[in-house]
């Protein structure tokens, strides 16, 4: 006997037979009796629900707006890794402020290519 995901990529629970899946795993949804990636449904999306219709996380360096993946920096200037509310991580050069937004090294210390502490210890010249 094969495992019903060997058969169906992306599926975990198949019926009698197994060529017809009826429940898809984290990351995919049901697309008539297979599984498909939810990025096939929603661009960028990592998991939706299990129709494909409503997106609910996305990839790292995308957030979550009205059921799109939308890129970081886009609403967060030098964003690499963000939500919907603020930006966890900055490109390189950039420090995150406590306002979850990121600023330039630079901007804070003179010279400054890079650093650390809200942008208060500059780590490189």
């Amino acid at each position: 006997c094969l495992a019903c995901d060997a058969r169906i990529m992306g599926c975990v629970k198949c019926s009698q037979n197994g060529d017809q899946c009826i429940t898809c795993a984290e990351g995919y949804y049901l697309k008539g009796s297979a599984c498909s990636p939810c990025g096939s449904a929603i661009v960028y999306c990592l998991s939706c629900s299990q129709d494909g219709a409503k997106c609910l996380d996305c990839h790292k360096g995308y957030y979550l707006e009205s059921n799109q993946c939308k890129i970081c920096s886009f609403k967060f200037d030098s964003c690499i890794n963000c939500d919907r509310f603020g930006c966890h991580s900055c490109r390189e050069g950039y420090f995150l402020t406590k306002s979850f937004t990121c600023e330039s090294c630079g901007k804070q210390i003179v010279f400054c290519k890079e650093c650390i502490s809200f942008g208060e210890v500059c780590t490189v010249c």
